[in-house]
């Protein structure tokens, strides 16, 4: 089953070199070319994030990577927050802090996306759309396969272009529906 980030930014989480697991070790050696010795900075799956705690300003670091992992933009505030890490951590953690907060921020686009989808859901049974396209049902899969191209012998599958057009139909539907109540309305 598919999950999303339920943080809004990563909990980070302070410990010792011997603590890293394989994947970890893995990720420092194989991705960021950094040798266990070096360690500052690792993530560690998608909600956290770890930090040597031996390391002499550890304690120093965690409001600089709070603030960094709160940015959904490049901007000026995270370019200085970037800067005051590196200035503190070096070079290579900060690669590695870089890579994490792109990783977390297609993680939030991701959160972000299905609270949207949630939401618009949640509007669709209150207004009972669902009941009113079930007697569309066929069209929609009609539509949605010519758009897929599954009728076209030049065309190849596409199938977001058949979504598109599935959802274009049910907008069209929903313009008609709300064109119709408004004239009995009147």
């Amino acid at each position: 089953m598919a999950s999303v980030v339920t943080r809004k930014i990563p909990e980070i989480v302070l410990v010792d070199k011997e603590q890293l697991g394989v994947k970890e070790l893995f990720t420092l050696n194989m991705l960021h070319k950094t040798d266990v010795s070096e360690f500052v900075i690792c993530p560690h799956q998608r909600e956290t994030i770890y930090l040597n705690k031996s390391f002499e300003r550890a304690e120093d670091l965690i409001p600089i990577i709070n603030g960094f992992m709160e940015q959904e933009w490049c901007n000026s505030k995270g370019d200085k927050l970037y800067k005051q890490f590196e200035d503190i951590a070096g070079e290579k953690a900060v690669s590695i802090l870089s890579a994490i907060w792109q990783d977390w921020r297609k993680e939030r686009m991701k959160a972000n996306a299905k609270e949207k989808a949630d939401e618009v859901l949640k509007r669709v049974r209150k207004r009972h759309i669902r009941q009113s396209m079930k007697k569309r049902k066929g069209t929609i899969q009609a539509v949605f396969e010519v758009g897929y191209g599954l009728y076209d012998k030049k065309r190849l599958a596409d199938f977001q272009n058949g979504a598109e057009c599935a959802f274009t139909y049910g907008y069209l539907c929903a313009l008609e529906d709300q064109e119709k109540q408004q004239s009995v309305a009147e």
